[in-house]
């Protein structure tokens, strides 16, 4: 039985060195190298929607990666909780 590298794959090579160095669009946090382990990182598209990279056919992502920016896992939860239920958030200021 042949066990296939994660680390060694062509879509992952892809997307890791996309996101490395780059920083989320809504927190500033930079990305540091990405781990298979972690939450999968998303992106900010053009409709203002957030979508988690592996969400994307291989084939899409140039173009997903060419219109979008980057966003952490914890603020793609964050954004499509409050655009999922705009009735729970309670904006504050700080």
């Amino acid at each position: 039985m042949i066990e296939a590298d994660p680390e060694n794959c062509l879509v992952w090579k892809i997307v890791s060195s996309w996101y490395q160095g780059q920083s989320c669009v809504y927190c500033h946090k930079r990305f540091a190298v990405l781990s298979r382990l972690d939450h999968a990182p998303a992106l900010l598209r053009d409709d203002h929607t957030t979508i988690e990279w592996n969400q994307i056919s291989p084939e899409q992502l140039p173009e997903i990666f060419s219109t979008s920016e980057p966003v952490c896992w914890n603020r793609h939860i964050t954004e499509t909780f409050r655009r999922e239920h705009p009735e729970l958030v309670v904006e504050r200021n700080r």
